[in-house]
Parts: C-alpha cells; structure tokens; sequence
C-alpha cells in the first residue's frame, strides 16, 4: 500500500491526503476514519474511477461525497484494471490451490492485469520458484478481446489448469462469444448490473484468447 501522491505526483491536491490509499496501482482504499460518520469525502486522482460494490463511475480529477455505511468499506477501482480474485474462503489451508479465479474486468480499455502465484507455505519463491501470468483486455468497436497469456515462471505444486471467470463490467449485451475461436456458451449477461460473465477452463502454460461480440 502506498500514498496517492507517489502514483500520481502531477496532482498537487493529494499531497496531504492521509486517509485515502493505492493498494497496487487499481484499487484505492478509502476508510471511514471519523465516528458515527455515515459518508466521507473522497478525492478523486485523475482517470475513470469505478465503485468496487456497485459499479457506479466517477471521472476524475474531482471529488465526491460517498455513502459510507457500517458494513461497507469504500473501496474504488482504476479504470483500466483487472483485479484476479478467488472464490470466498473462511480460510486458507496450506495444501490450498487456486485453481479456479474470477477476473475482474473494469472499462476503459486497454485494461491490464497481473496473477502472481507461489506455494504460499514456504520462502522458495526467494528462490525463482513462483509465476506471473499477464493478462489484458481491449476493445475495438463492439469487439473485447480478453488475453490471458500463458504463465510465466513455475513452481512446485502449480495447477496445469484452472477455471477462469472473466467479468467485465459496464458492457452492453453481447451477441456471441468465442475461446481461442471456437463458440462458447457458457456465458451470460446481467442487463440490470451491466455485467457480461464467461467461464472456461484454460491451461496455466498457453495462452487463451477471449472474444466476446456485441450486438450489431
């Protein structure tokens, strides 16, 4: 975690600014710091900001007034980013193997992303046992290609494959998607959240290549 200022440092405005904080270079955390407050004022660093919870968007620079309930952490994201998350776990055990992964997908495009794995027990990685695997996304008209590129590096106990749950956010309904050019259907679009989701299985060592067609 770090200050916004080291990130965006042609922004005099958040020079001070102690109670907002980049986790990586997507995620900005922005917690409710005074009692009994039931909002809080965010500055927003230039670029598309998107609400992690609802998917609402804010263009910056600028600031705004966010609802700030009790159970509810403020937390916006990059335009741009792709957030690789796991499924929700009360724990992790030390055998555990995130074979499956939902990746988080926030317009505009390009968009770009990282998975970084490692055994999780032990310090080899310190040792080059560990992988990075890049993705990224873009758009061309009413086409998104999605590029998961196979993974780089490895390490004991790595999955071959995995179940891979691109979600991308703020799309319009698509007319057909494709996996390395075949036709999936296995895929679905929630019109009220704006939600285009696919799923597929994918092996770690090669690239798959997602195309997803809006309508025409």
């Amino acid at each position: 975690m770090r200050p916004l200022v080291l990130e965006f440092q042609e922004d005099s405005r958040l020079a001070g600014v102690e109670d907002q904080t980049l986790m990586g270079t997507g995620l900005m955390i922005c917690p409710v710091v005074e009692a009994r407050a039931t909002e809080r004022r965010i500055l927003l660093p230039p670029g598309v900001w998107h609400d992690f919870w609802t998917q609402a968007s804010w263009q910056g620079p600028g600031e705004i007034v966010y609802p700030a309930p009790l159970d509810r952490l403020p937390i916006l994201v990059r335009g741009g980013t792709i957030l690789p998350m796991g499924p929700i776990l009360q724990s992790i055990p030390d055998d555990h193997c995130f074979d499956t992964l939902h990746l988080h997908i926030w317009p505009p495009y390009p968009a770009n992303g990282l998975i970084y794995e490692d055994d999780g027990v032990t310090l080899d990685y310190t040792r080059g046992d560990w992988s990075r695997t890049q993705v990224a996304a873009e758009q061309e008209g009413s086409r998104i290609m999605v590029h998961i590129f196979s993974a780089q590096g490895s390490y004991p106990g790595q999955p071959s494959t995995r179940q891979v749950d691109p979600i991308l956010y703020r799309t319009k309904s698509p007319a057909q998607a494709f996996v390395n050019g075949q036709p999936s259907l296995d895929w679905s679009y929630d019109q009220q959240k704006g939600e285009t989701s696919i799923r597929l299985t994918c092996s770690v060592q090669e690239e798959t290549i997602i195309e997803i067609l809006g309508q025409s």
